[in-house]
């Protein structure tokens, strides 16, 4: 029986990481002479949704310097390598507020300039912001009542017992 038990759970917790895994969207971009994969955890793109995107060119990218700017954006930025692989450059999470088209520019120093094209759709549907906010905060907030209520209906400094200590 208790290798029933074991082996149920560890359906479970392979079942709940295999329903949990996304798949990527990626694609290829030509960057000079080089080809960059380029990886979105989520695709479409969605206004107001945060995803990672990066940039992985052929032959890694030891020794190379590069930087991004969205076509429409006056400064140019350098990309850093991605915090969860240090071995491709990339936006840990980075979200659009408005639905449109976004050209975004990448340029890998001695070897060239690329573009990449996507389109950013509407905002999910969804319950607005402020409903979550507030349903988050009401179990704060009933505990804080409750404890207000507990110590008032005790009232600690009213009691006999707490000015005579033997």
């Amino acid at each position: 029986m208790k290798y029933l038990y074991t082996a149920i759970f560890a359906l479970l917790i392979i079942g709940s990481s295999v329903v949990n895994a996304q798949a990527m969207h990626n694609q290829i971009i030509q960057v000079g002479s080089r080809k960059v994969t380029v990886h979105f955890t989520d695709y479409p793109v969605r206004a107001e949704r945060s995803l990672h995107i990066t940039f992985q060119p052929e032959g890694g990218i030891e020794g190379l310097k590069a930087t991004g700017q969205f076509i429409g954006s006056s400064n140019a930025f350098p990309l850093s390598r991605f915090p969860s692989n240090r071995k491709v450059w990339g936006f840990d999470n980075i979200a659009f507020n408005s639905p449109g088209k976004r050209v975004f520019e990448l340029n890998i120093q001695g070897v060239g300039k690329g573009r990449i094209e996507f389109i950013v759709g509407e905002r999910p549907t969804g319950p607005n912001s402020s409903i979550i906010y507030a349903l988050g905060v009401l179990p704060v907030l009933a505990v804080f009542l409750l404890a207000i209520r507990s110590w008032l209906r005790v009232q600690p400094a009213k009691q006999r017992e707490t000015y005579h200590w033997q």
